[in-house]
């Protein structure tokens, strides 16, 4: 686990791991996905679970009663 912070919290970017650990590659994709933090120098920086449908990252107002992701 490594852990970081930012000044930027509405345009959060890192560098990107993926050159040490190649396992990296696929959770940077995941973050990125699901929180919208983008990481610089990634190979392949796309979506990896949400569709194009999805205009936006999940943010909390996208969690439902019963932590079921939804769709704004």
């Amino acid at each position: 686990m490594i852990k970081t912070h930012t000044s930027d919290r509405e345009n959060p970017k890192f560098d990107s791991l993926s050159e040490l650990w190649s396992t990296a590659e696929l959770h940077e994709r995941e973050v990125y996905d699901l929180f919208g933090i983008k990481f610089t120098n990634h190979p392949d920086l796309r979506r990896l679970f949400l569709d194009s449908s999805w205009d936006s990252h999940l943010e909390k107002i996208n969690i439902d009663d019963i932590h079921i992701v939804t769709k704004k």
